[in-house]
């Protein structure tokens, strides 16, 4: 069998059944991960076990760090990064679920020492649903409330095609290009996110701990801060990632959207200076506030921090 030479992090928060499947797709896929560690955040003594012997069969190296307790997400991928030993790492929430071919273009693409990060496609309310009038996003949202086995959510939502064919639709359907250069401050997220080692330690780390009192804005940081380092950050549509979003964060009844709001605080604090530059430059190519909020964080930003206020009363002086 052949391996890849990435090792992949995968955090998992009482959330067994999440994590069992997406070692499933990992080890189902090809080429495979070199090493994968497993940081449990639970108790989940079950899925060490069915891991552990996963990895024996197909030769891939496990570390399992039980850690039995909660961990905002930048504290966890740090702990394991200690623990890997390839230049490549691959970060995954056990929610998402990858296809066969998943590590190939994403490794390909890391491999270029320009490129500090690269991302999948995913779910996503500005992805159209190949022949509906709604977001891939929204379709996937909706299914979630009807049907509960995983391996139902997965073949329904595809209409039992592969996640390569459907990925390949998506692609077809949204006329988009097999790699995108993200630029600031748009970023790509760490549900499933390829990095180089060596990027990230020119921006200063995985995670920086001002991140780690809760949930959010650390991935954001983390990709402003490698295209600051002068590394890009590709989004590639070859793969495509099915990702269910905040299961775990559900599943232990954590109040997200507080947490997600200071984050933000945190994250524009930080950033002020440059999302002011930025947005004072929108405005004056023409851009209006719904062109402006078409970007994710800059609409998560108007909605919990002062950067609304403070860009248009900025903008008139």
């Amino acid at each position: 069998m052949r391996h890849a030479e990435i090792g992949l992090i995968v955090k998992t928060w009482n959330t067994g059944e999440w994590l069992r499947r997406c070692l499933d797709a990992i080890i189902a896929a090809s080429p495979l991960p070199r090493e994968i560690a497993v940081v449990d955040l639970g108790e989940d003594e079950l899925s060490h076990v069915y891991a552990r012997d996963l990895a024996e069969r197909h030769d891939v190296r496990l570390q399992w760090l039980p850690i039995g307790h909660r961990l905002a997400p930048g504290i966890a991928n740090r702990r394991a990064l200690e623990a890997l030993s390839t230049r490549l790492i691959g970060l995954l929430d056990d929610d998402i679920v990858v296809p066969r071919n998943w590590l190939g273009p994403l490794t390909s693409i890391l491999l270029d020492p320009g490129v500090g990060l690269v991302a999948p496609i995913r779910p996503d309310p500005f992805l159209a649903y190949p022949g509906r009038d709604e977001s891939t996003e929204g379709v996937l949202d909706d299914l979630k409330k009807g049907l509960e086995g995983i391996p139902d959510l997965v073949k329904t939502y595809t209409h039992g095609r592969s996640l390569e064919d459907f990925g390949r639709e998506v692609q077809r359907v949204n006329d988009l290009p097999r790699e995108l250069a993200v630029e600031f401050p748009s970023f790509l997220s760490s549900c499933c996110l390829g990095i180089s080692r060596g990027a990230i330690e020119a921006a200063g780390g995985i995670a920086d701990p001002v991140f780690s009192a809760g949930y959010g804005s650390e991935d954001v940081d983390l990709t402003w801060r490698v295209l600051q380092a002068g590394y890009a950050a590709i989004r590639t549509s070859d793969v495509f990632v099915l990702h269910f979003r905040h299961t775990s964060l559900e599943a232990n009844h954590v109040d997200y959207a507080t947490e997600l709001a200071a984050a933000n605080r945190l994250l524009y604090a930080r950033w002020r200076k440059q999302l002011l530059t930025w947005g004072r430059d929108r405005l004056r190519r023409g851009d209006d506030r719904d062109d402006l909020t078409r970007r994710f964080i800059v609409r998560e930003l108007f909605r919990n921090t002062e950067f609304d206020g403070d860009l248009f009363r900025s903008s008139r002086r």
